[in-house]
């Protein structure tokens, strides 16, 4: 009996320990969390007519690199919000909406949302990124992750832009 006490505290605390209720990681210098030493050099992304797409291409700006999937309801539902939020933002932000799905899917999606960010081609795959969930948002500058949001949320709410500003 005293054996199965022992396990179901042990399964409790590695539960709790596995949540974080913030939807946030913290990429930062000093986590002790594994992270690839430029996890930004495995990104490339083509715009939908095939291009090359280089962050560094936004060079002064903040880029706000979302993960998605036509079939993720949560990216869907988040996108609206994102093109608020990039309006609110203003030009020194930049909002690149990236799946490893086909052109041909992801332009028929855009077209039938009727979203106007720039959707991108993700050529090297979500796993290859280290992602496992579905919408995953990196905030860029500089050529570093400063922030990766794992989840959707109400991008275009007062106190998500005021964080975006204050990165």
């Amino acid at each position: 009996m005293k054996n199965k006490f022992r396990v179901s505290i042990v399964i409790v605390f590695l539960l709790v320990a596995a949540c974080d209720s913030s939807g946030q990681k913290d990429v930062s210098e000093g986590s002790n969390e594994q992270q690839p030493t430029d996890p930004l050099s495995n990104v490339e992304l083509t715009d939908l007519e095939g291009n090359s797409v280089k962050l560094d291409d936004f060079a002064g700006k903040t880029i706000v690199l979302n993960f998605w999937a036509t079939w993720c309801k949560p990216c869907i539902m988040e996108m609206p919000s994102m093109e608020a939020a990039s309006t609110s933002l203003g030009e020194g932000f930049i909002f690149l909406l990236a799946s490893d799905e086909d052109i041909e899917k992801i332009s028929k999606f855009r077209e039938k949302q009727g979203i106007d960010l720039p959707f991108v081609q993700l050529q090297t795959g979500v796993q290859n990124l280290q992602i496992t969930a579905l919408p995953t948002t990196w905030i860029i500058r500089d050529g570093k992750v400063l922030s990766e949001i794992v989840g959707s949320r109400e991008w275009d709410t007062q106190a998500h832009i005021e964080e975006l500003k204050s990165l």
